[in-house]
């Protein structure tokens, strides 16, 4: 299971200053995925037919390794191109605006050399940095209601009257394994709710449109 998903996308050239081949490139970043996809044959469990033919249509680095075993630094890192060791990012406090202030973004590398960049999702482990995309998507309206989003901690379990449903949360049964105050973490389980009213579909949606569209610039 993709615990968490994080897209980006950059449309812009290969290089800066030396290449003239205007190049569109799409960025997706995936967190925890290891390598349990079809194309790394990491687990026999896994059917990942559209990432399978995206690794068969371009390049598969199967000796590509994540520059921190924690998806806050990781990420710091692959944005800032700092390594952990020099930016002191080790914990998921990776909060780039203020820790990683004096160096500027990919996305906003793209961006500051004449290319139209575009976001959507949790890319950074915190803020997005305002000057790092054209058009960044994070603000879909999501399925569950504000008071959806107790302390399971204090409320082991709690309903959630949507429509002339009653969705009962946690989904998987377990108790919360952390003291966080916004919600139950690592809860997973189905949800008789339509695809359209995801986060993820809607995001996915946007970025076709996005895509699909004519741009001046690369």
């Amino acid at each position: 299971m993709i615990k968490s998903l994080i897209l980006l996308i950059l449309i812009s050239k290969i290089a800066f200053a030396t290449s003239q081949n205007k190049a569109n490139i799409l960025f997706i970043a995936i967190d925890d995925l290891n390598d349990w996809v079809g194309c790394m044959k990491g687990h026999p469990q896994a059917q990942t037919p559209h990432i399978d033919n995206l690794a068969k249509r371009g390049m598969l680095f199967t000796e590509a390794h994540c520059a921190a075993p924690v998806c806050g630094p990781s990420r710091a890192a692959v944005l800032s191109g700092i390594a952990t060791v020099n930016s002191g990012v080790y914990s998921n406090n990776a909060n780039y605006t203020k820790r990683l202030k004096p160096y500027v973004s990919l996305p906003e590398t793209f961006k500051t050399n004449g290319y139209h960049t575009l976001g959507y999702g949790k890319i950074f482990h915190g803020a997005t940095p305002k000057n790092s995309f054209h058009e960044y998507a994070s603000a879909f309206p999501k399925p569950w209601p504000k008071e959806a989003l107790l302390n399971t901690h204090q409320t082991p379990t709690y309903d959630w009257k949507r429509k002339e449903q009653t969705i009962s949360f946690p989904r998987n049964g377990l108790k919360a394994d952390r003291t966080w105050t916004t919600n139950h973490t690592f809860d997973w389980g189905p949800l008789d709710i339509p695809k359209e009213e995801f986060h993820d579909y809607r995001g996915g949606e946007w970025m076709t449109q996005q895509l699909s569209k004519k741009h001046s610039t690369p």
